[in-house]
């Protein structure tokens, strides 16, 4: 348990905790690409 890094574990366990979190990333991910690609099809246009 040693090699393991205690933020990654603390990650592991607020995952497991909170799924809606990773739903959430994953939303903002989607959000931003959608927005940058707004941004290029305005200038574009």
């Amino acid at each position: 348990m040693s090699n393991i890094a205690p933020d990654m574990v603390f990650n592991i366990l607020v995952v497991i905790d909170n799924p809606f979190l990773l739903l959430l990333k994953g939303y903002e991910i989607e959000w931003y690409l959608s927005f940058k690609a707004l941004i290029v099809i305005l200038q574009i246009t």
